[in-house]
């Protein structure tokens, strides 16, 4: 699995789950952050321990 795409789960505006996150996360000071969802730091650790996708931290 491509680790650098963000791990967060994209949902429609009815909540219905279309995927993952398709945008590269860039990582700076320790922290990695996708450009649409923010600081996705603790997904991405949680993606690279478990496979599942996070819900979307804003």
């Amino acid at each position: 699995m491509n680790d650098r795409n963000c791990a967060v789960r994209e949902r429609i505006g009815d909540g219905v789950s279309v995927g993952r996150c398709w945008i590269y996360t860039d990582e700076a000071e320790g922290t990695l952050t996708c450009p649409r969802h923010g600081d996705v730091t603790s997904i991405q650790k949680r993606f690279s321990e478990t496979g599942e996708l996070g819900e979307d931290p804003r």
